[in-house]
């Protein structure tokens, strides 16, 4: 009988140890603390010999992140790092000392495809940097030292073909030269160009301004506010994958995705003689008239 009591003490102290040694927290879409309902990752912390394993996690189960902590606390991460997409794919897999990347680190498509290989000493770039397209091909390769480009870096049509050469140092550029997808030299090229609105900015706010209704429901129910939407723009200008960056009401979101809908062609964005496709993000605020 008294066997039998100690063995359930054990037991009960084990378990309550255990619960001690494990820590669980809730988090919103941009990483604030909310409850447990609200949750759109959570976090668990629990001790592993001498060191404590945290593990962020997606809303239904599949794990988002690991890494390794000397402390409690989680402020000093050493040891591996690993982000993964919503498929269980590994999007980036690292080495942190005191919460900084060193080492090798890689990232991926969510394909499982990798997508770039880097290197890093007391999280500074350096050495060696490699980036992937999806196919395959190299997109980009360089060197860095102490965190800044470094010599010559040469960039990459999607094809395989060379786009630019560009020599930098302590990350200024020094010279560059463009080709077409033929292999051919350009005498000149635009080699990095941000999208562009037609009209610019002031154009941008006009369209913005004479395009934007205030829905008649969202007035009876006194809806206002900034909602932040962000879209993409492709390689033809084309506005697309629009999102809702920041939400006030869905009927004021509904009403903001419609607005950036319309836009017309941007002139198209441009990197290293390549045109690509960019993400931008624009604010669209509802203000009740004051008369209304």
């Amino acid at each position: 009988m008294k066997y039998i009591f100690i063995l359930i003490s054990l037991i009960f102290l084990t378990n309550n140890v255990y619960s001690q040694d494990t820590t669980y927290s809730y988090f919103d879409e941009h990483w604030e603390k909310t409850s447990f309902k609200k949750r759109v990752y959570y976090r668990q912390c629990f001790k592993n010999d001498s060191a404590w394993v945290i593990k962020d996690y997606f809303r239904n189960g599949q794990i988002q992140m690991l890494a390794i902590s000397k402390t409690k606390k989680q402020k000093n991460r050493t040891g591996d790092y690993t982000y993964y997409y919503s498929n269980g794919n590994v999007k980036k897999k690292c080495t942190l000392l005191k919460n900084k990347y060193s080492g090798e680190c890689q990232d991926f498509f969510e394909s499982g495809k990798i997508s770039s290989i880097k290197n890093f000493n007391k999280g500074l770039f350096v050495g060696k940097y490699i980036s992937y397209y999806e196919n395959g091909n190299t997109e980009s390769e360089g060197y860095y030292e102490e965190g800044k480009q470094n010599g010559l870096w040469v960039y990459y049509y999607k094809d395989g073909g060379i786009c630019s050469k560009e020599t930098y140092l302590d990350n200024s550029l020094l010279s560059y030269e463009c080709f077409d997808q033929n292999g051919a030299k350009k005498d000149s090229c635009i080699l990095n160009r941000f999208p562009e609105f037609p009209g610019g900015n002031s154009g941008l706010i006009d369209f913005l301004s004479a395009n934007s209704k205030y829905p008649e429901e969202a007035l009876n129910k006194n809806l206002k506010g900034t909602v932040m939407v962000g879209f993409q723009i492709d390689t033809t200008g084309k506005v697309c994958e629009i999102v809702i960056l920041k939400s006030v009401h869905p009927i004021l979101d509904q009403e903001a995705k419609k607005v950036v809908g319309k836009m017309p062609l941007w002139v198209p964005g441009i990197q290293h003689n390549r045109l690509v496709r960019v993400s931008y993000q624009v604010p669209i605020k509802f203000i009740i008239p004051l008369f209304y």
